[in-house]
């Protein structure tokens, strides 16, 4: 065991002397979003535009929790008839927990300010 770990040190110290050039600490970052609209966007709106689409959650529409219902009573029509039963039981368990669980949490600044920017949106294309 010691020899494998005196070969890491070796190869960690040969690639820390070839290493010649430092990293650049002054590395500017520039903002995903470009505002070329005559649209005033608050500063959150801004942060959350920047997140860009891979961290920002979707929105929930109205009937999430109905739509989920319906899809989940779909998955377990497909299943055979003697596991339909006790998957269905579970998919209500896990159901009401998320109803409970919607129905009692605050809704987050992310949530409102995608909502006022989908609002924006909705009125700039009716203008349109």
């Amino acid at each position: 065991m010691e020899k494998k770990y005196k070969i890491l040190d070796l190869k960690i110290n040969t690639l820390a002397r070839g290493q010649k050039r430092n990293p650049d600490s002054k590395i500017q970052f520039y903002p995903r979003v470009v505002n070329n609209t005559n649209i005033e966007l608050s500063d959150e709106e801004i942060v959350f535009l920047n997140k860009g689409l891979k961290y920002n959650l979707p929105c929930n529409n109205k009937y999430w929790l109905s739509n989920l219902t319906l899809e989940a009573e779909a998955a377990v029509m497909t299943l055979p008839f003697h596991e339909q039963e006790y998957v269905r039981y579970q998919v209500v368990h896990n159901l009401q927990k998320l109803y409970k669980r919607s129905t009692i949490t605050e809704i987050d600044t992310d949530h409102l300010v995608c909502k006022n920017t989908r609002e924006c949106h909705q009125e700039i294309t009716n203008l349109m």
